[in-house]
């Protein structure tokens, strides 16, 4: 958004003095989160899970970030909240905790694209990941995974909130 004013001094001389203001701010995106299937969504919910599932593979769901109406923007730097809740994962603050359930011993992790294939957010790092922005609208593939953090496992609810922050360097 840019505000301008231009005002004018007219004299009976040949010069004209102008005055010109204006506030200029950089471009921003509108984001969005699309669950798999595309649909919009402010909750990714992995329903009802055993604590078995946890001994042979971590339970993943993919979804994406879609940053639209994007206005003179070529790059944006997304990063957890400085508030975020962070609990070892592979021996590092890395993953975010379960914040508001009673289920212990698991936690979740945030990936740009793939497990293992992608790039991991670290929870405790607020640096966070820069992607480029080509289009007006531009699709970023993500994914959570839940991970075990410790060998016994409660069972219970598992309820947390990640704060995202999108930057325009």
């Amino acid at each position: 958004m840019s505000s301008s004013q231009i005002s004018f001094a007219l004299t009976d001389t040949a010069s004209i003095t102008a005055t010109f203001n204006s506030t200029i701010e950089s471009g921003t995106c509108k984001a969005v989160l699309h669950d798999d299937a595309g649909n919009l969504v402010d909750t990714l919910d992995f329903g009802n899970m055993y604590i078995s599932e946890f001994n042979s593979n971590k339970p993943t769901k993919n979804f994406s970030i879609a940053l639209n109406d994007c206005l003179a923007v070529t790059k944006v730097t997304i990063a957890p909240s400085s508030s975020s809740l962070c609990t070892n994962g592979d021996g590092q603050e890395d993953a975010f905790a379960n914040t508001n359930g009673d289920a212990k011993g698991i936690a979740v992790e945030l990936w740009s694209g793939e497990p293992d294939a992608g790039t991991k957010f670290i929870c405790s790092q607020s640096s966070g990941q820069s992607f480029s922005v080509t289009d007006d609208t531009t699709i970023l593939p993500m994914s959570i995974r839940m991970i075990p953090t410790e060998t016994t496992l409660q069972a219970g609810s598992f309820d947390t909130t990640l704060t995202l922050i999108v930057t325009y360097p």
